[in-house]
C-alpha cells in the first residue's frame, strides 16, 4: 500500500472517530455510558474517538442509533478538525469568554476613572 493511500486511511480513520466523539457528545452521553451501551470497555470507546482504532461497521450503526446521527453523518465527505471536536477546545473558549467578560469590567473601569480624571484637569483648568 502506497504512503498516500495509508494517510488517506488514517484520516478517514481520524475523521469516523472525532464524529463519534461530536455525536455523543451532542447527545449528552459519557465514554463510559456509551461503552456499557455498546458493551465494549471505556478504552475501546477512546481508541475510537482518537482515530486509534476504527470500530466495525455494525458498531458504528449501534452509535448511530444511540446517538440518533445517520450513519451517513460518520461517512460524510465533509472533515472535522480537531479544535471542532476537541473538549479541551471548548473548555478553552468557555475561559476565553470569562476572561473577555473580566476585560470588559476592567475596560469600563478605566473609562470611568478616565472620565474622573478628565473632570478633575476640566475643574483645574478653571
Amino acid at each position: 500500500m502506497d504512503k498516500q493511500k495509508l494517510i488517506y486511511q488514517k484520516n478517514i480513520q481520524n475523521n469516523i472517530g472525532l464524529k463519534i466523539q461530536i455525536a455523543r457528545k451532542e447527545a449528552n452521553i459519557k465514554q463510559n455510558k456509551l461503552s456499557k451501551m455498546l458493551n465494549v470497555s471505556n478504552v475501546t470507546v477512546s481508541r475510537w474517538e482518537s482515530g486509534g482504532i476504527k470500530p466495525a461497521i455494525e458498531t458504528i450503526r449501534k452509535i448511530s442509533e444511540i446517538t440518533g446521527k445517520p450513519i451517513s453523518y460518520f461517512f460524510g465527505e465533509k472533515q472535522v478538525t480537531e479544535p471542532q471536536a476537541s473538549y479541551g477546545a471548548i473548555k478553552d473558549i468557555a475561559k476565553l469568554e470569562i476572561a473577555i467578560e473580566a476585560m470588559k469590567k476592567d475596560l469600563q473601569e478605566c473609562k470611568d476613572n478616565f472620565k474622573i480624571i478628565l473632570k478633575k484637569l476640566e475643574k483645574m483648568q478653571k
